[in-house]
């Protein structure tokens, strides 16, 4: 399903487009479909840089990820190493896996870089450093599992890429839990990632589409052509509509645009529980 497209410069790296480090990515990106060679030559461009002690150091909170590697260090979104006997999806492997490497490697060491030059380093802070990468990783689409860190690969066997939706509510919460420079980059990232959703929104309509702006429906934050919904939240829109849905304790139908009441007393009205089981079974993976 995530095979055969070059979709994470929109989706795992849309908090940071328009950014130097995005822009470098995305052009180097096509490289990395056509030649095993160019993610050697990132590696090594990596380990060139004067931060990479630091950043390989954080390699896992910041997911420098690298074909090859154990599942846990691998792309979720292409865990089996059976994918690089197969000529397209090896190729589309390399792109995103390059890519995000890419992106979360250069946007790590420039933030350090611009900090040192200002007299506010925190290399040798490992708090904040580890903060600052964990921030950028789940920024990008890789988030944190805590505890359960050790259970990636029976939990990714349940949910379809857990560490992508760990990363979705923790862009949500990191401008709020973090502190320093790991703090103003997660409200930075999240606010470019609110913003640009909301100008292609505003530039839709205008157009003419379909917009949905209410956040209990499911179509929220989507535009609609037709039968065609394009989510163009980065993710965000199902736990965006899940929150609005328990605080309001109401949902509203994407079809009939009937607001209905949670735990009401009609016939088969649904419950919050309904809500959440419904949340979950989407994020379920094929076969569970």
């Amino acid at each position: 399903k995530v095979g055969f497209d070059l979709s994470a410069p929109l989706r795992q790296g849309r908090a940071y487009l328009g950014s130097r480090e995005w822009f470098g990515a995305a052009r180097r990106m096509f490289s990395y479909a056509k030649d095993p060679l160019s993610l050697d030559e990132l590696e090594v461009k990596m380990h060139m840089s004067k931060y990479s002690e630091q950043a390989l150091k954080y390699k896992r909170e910041l997911g420098l990820t690298q074909l090859g590697e154990t599942f846990t260090q691998r792309e979720e979104q292409y865990g089996s190493k059976l994918i690089d006997k197969i000529p397209l999806l090896r190729g589309s492997e390399r792109a995103f896996t390059g890519f995000l490497t890419d992106l979360r490697f250069n946007r790590f060491v420039n933030i350090l870089e611009r900090l040192d030059r200002a007299g506010r380093g925190i290399t040798d802070n490992p708090k904040a450093m580890k903060d600052l990468a964990q921030v950028i990783g789940a920024s990008t689409g890789r988030g944190t599992l805590g505890s359960a860190e050790g259970a990636a690969r029976p939990l990714a066997t349940v949910l379809f890429s857990p560490r992508w939706v760990a990363s979705r509510i923790e862009m949500l919460t990191n401008p709020f839990t973090k502190s320093g420079p790991a703090r103003i980059e997660a409200a930075r990232s999240l606010a470019t990632l609110a913003g640009t959703s909301v100008a292609i929104l505003g530039m839709a309509k205008m157009a003419g589409a379909d917009v949905e702006t209410d956040p209990r429906s499911s179509d929220f934050g989507r535009i609609k052509i037709g039968n065609t919904r394009f989510d163009i939240t980065g993710g965000m829109a199902p736990y965006i509509i899940l929150i609005a849905r328990l605080v309001t304790r109401s949902t509203k139908s994407s079809t009939t645009g009937t607001v209905m009441i949670l735990n009401g007393s009609a016939f088969n009205a649904r419950t919050e529980f309904d809500v959440l089981t419904d949340f979950v079974t989407n994020k379920a993976s094929p076969m569970a």
